[in-house]
């Protein structure tokens, strides 16, 4: 009887810990996470893709188009974003279902869904599902963001796991901030022989001829694309870096922490992404709140960290011609009426009067506040009349046709017969060119207008501010009349530039001095969200950003920061809120959105655990 029990004891515990070994998360259970977080804002390589019908419509190229910046990010992410969940398999005792979790499912579910109903239901299926070209940011992708999240908040448990992610980001931000300070300086490692060589694949090699990046020197976009991108970028790691400073003991830690702090703020700053500006600023104030007990206790500290940074920003505003300066003047500017540069307003000057212009097969129309004049060609003859299609009167000089009529005096046409084109100007300027082509008439300026028939141009709000945060007044003022006309699920993702009226024609030439602009995106990721899958499933995305925002409100407000779940907790926090902020002026995109999705799951998964440890201690409160 008494060897019976012990051999069922012994049993029990084998069994005990047998479970307990199945529940330990091994390191390979993260490494997705931190391949994740570290190697997919690296990755560059080129790939020439084959456009799909609607992408060559709109971006009128020859079926090809070669991509640096966001394929290869996309595809990896989306392999490891699958590799992620695979220890939800294996890994025991997970608790995924606690209760503390489950108000986060609720909104990231609904979200998901929506996603996923809204590409189904797409007129562009093909690009609601794997994104339009250049920026790849499909239901997958978005789908994989959530994926990601559920993964960091329940495998990210062990805090020598935790603190390696940390590690991995430090060194993937650290890579990233070098090559865009270098490129600040003008040293542009992108147009090296070297560098192309190395991303380029080698059956592009073997065609020949030589590939650069189109940025223009001492532009900063490091491996993320775009300078925007690096503003939100900067403004979610800028205060990690500032709470690992204070967390940590070793001076020779702090050290290394402060080198890559500058780093970061000479990126942050010098790409010149205001969106990052306001990002970061909110981030710095929320950690100022949050530490505010630290910060009086360790006034010395907090006095030179803020004497370090004024410096360095002294010396940068000295290095570079006045960066600072100028920055602080733009950050006042946009909120003027009618801002813009000299340019543009001497543009919009020149355009005083012009309402619209559009151009079909069958005639062009430059639409003023005096009239409409249309231009046809009928049997090889130019022919020129008004909105009740009366024949305009007008004199031949030349290959210039010049307008008697009194309404019209300020508009002339130049013929280039051998070029089929006709070039109007409008109080001399160059305003439009109209080409013949054996379809009928086009624009040589606005290859869209072709596909606007009777459709008119909705605005919304900014009258008068459309050049409010680098013209985003004016892309948002288009772009909420096209969320109310699919607010239920949107359009599909990744959408936006096929439904944008991409022929408004004489707003783009005011805002961008270019008709032809190409707006790809909605410089606003709340918008875009509402573009793309409907507002239930923006607010079904704010809903999940809100519960944690109220909750890490709590949780820090009060907290002491005596060990390190804490520190982290706050530092995923205070980067949530530094993207959240530059997410109202700049856009979800592959290159940066994956790091975001990881740290907002991990800082999800510590603030469950945090009050889970609250709230044990006070029940031993009360029991004592």
């Amino acid at each position: 009887m008494t060897t019976h029990l012990k051999n069922q004891k012994k049993t029990n515990i084998q069994k005990k810990t047998n479970i307990q070994k199945k529940s330990q998360i091994s390191i390979y259970a993260i490494i997705p996470l931190l391949l994740i977080i570290a190697l997919v804002p690296l990755i560059l390589y080129i790939k020439q893709t084959k456009l799909t019908a609607v992408e060559n419509l709109f971006m009128g190229s020859n079926n090809s188009q070669t991509d640096m910046f966001s394929y290869y990010k996309m595809v990896w992410f989306l392999v490891f974003s699958a590799a992620s969940l695979i220890p939800f398999l294996f890994i025991q005792n997970l608790n995924v279902l606690e209760k503390d979790k489950r108000i986060y499912y609720i909104p990231a579910g609904i979200y998901t869904l929506l996603v996923l109903i809204s590409s189904i239901t797409s007129e562009y299926k093909s690009t609601a599902f794997y994104g339009f070209f250049g920026r790849y940011e499909g239901a997958f992708v978005l789908i994989a963001y959530i994926a990601v999240m559920l993964a960091a908040m329940n495998i990210l448990k062990e805090e020598k796991h935790i603190k390696i992610l940390f590690i991995c980001l430090f060194s993937s931000a650290a890579v990233i901030s070098l090559l865009g300070a270098l490129q600040l300086v003008g040293i542009d490692y992108f147009n090296t022989n070297f560098v192309l060589s190395l991303i380029t694949p080698s059956e592009l090699k073997k065609l020949g001829g030589h590939m650069e990046a189109s940025f223009g020197k001492g532009t900063l976009f490091s491996t993320l694309y775009n300078p925007d991108y690096v503003g939100s970028y900067m403004a979610m790691l800028m205060p990690v870096i500032i709470i690992s400073i204070v967390y940590l003991k070793k001076i020779s830690h702090k050290l290394i922490a402060t080198t890559l702090l500058c780093l970061i703020i000479i990126n942050w700053i010098g790409c010149d992404s205001l969106a990052g500006i306001f990002g970061g600023i909110v981030s710095i104030i929320v950690i100022l709140i949050m530490f505010r007990k630290k910060i009086m206790q360790h006034k010395v500290i907090a006095l030179s960290i803020v004497v370090l940074l004024c410096g360095g920003l002294i010396i940068m505003n000295f290095a570079t011609p006045g960066l600072i300066t100028n920055k602080m003047r733009g950050l006042t500017a946009i909120f003027e009426k009618n801002a813009g540069t000299e340019s543009q307003k001497a543009l919009d000057k020149a355009l005083q009067g012009l309402a619209d212009v559009s151009v079909d097969s069958e005639k062009a129309r430059i639409v003023t506040e005096k009239g409409v004049f249309q231009i046809r060609v009928s049997e090889g003859k130019l022919d020129i009349s008004d909105e009740d299609n009366i024949k305009i009167d007008s004199g031949i000089s030349g290959n210039t046709v010049n307008i008697s009529d009194s309404r019209f005096q300020n508009i002339k046409l130049v013929t280039k017969p051998e070029e089929g084109l006709i070039e109007v100007y409008y109080n001399d300027y160059d305003l439009i060119g109209v080409i013949f082509t054996k379809d009928g008439l086009a624009s040589s300026t606005n290859r869209w207008m072709t596909f606007r028939g009777n459709k008119s141009i909705e605005t919304f709000g900014f009258k008068g501010y459309e050049t409010f945060a680098t013209n985003r007044g004016y892309i948002w003022s288009r772009t909420i009349p096209l969320i109310k006309k699919s607010a239920l699920l949107g359009y599909g993702p990744d959408t936006f530039p096929i439904y944008f009226p991409q022929y408004d024609y004489v707003a783009k030439l005011k805002y961008y001095e270019t008709g032809g602009m190409f707006v790809d995106k909605a410089h606003n990721m709340y918008l875009q969200t509402a573009m793309n899958s409907g507002l239930i499933a923006m607010l079904a995305l704010l809903a999940l950003f809100g519960i944690y925002f109220v909750t890490s409100v709590k949780i820090y407000i009060k907290e002491k920061f005596e060990s390190f779940l804490p520190f982290a907790g706050f530092a995923c926090f205070a980067a949530f809120v530094g993207y959240a902020v530059a997410g109202l002026a700049n856009d979800s995109v592959i290159s940066v959105a994956p790091v975001f999705w990881v740290l907002l799951g991990l800082g999800i998964g510590i603030n469950v655990r945090l009050m889970k440890g609250k709230a044990v201690q006070m029940n031993k409160g009360k029991n004592a």
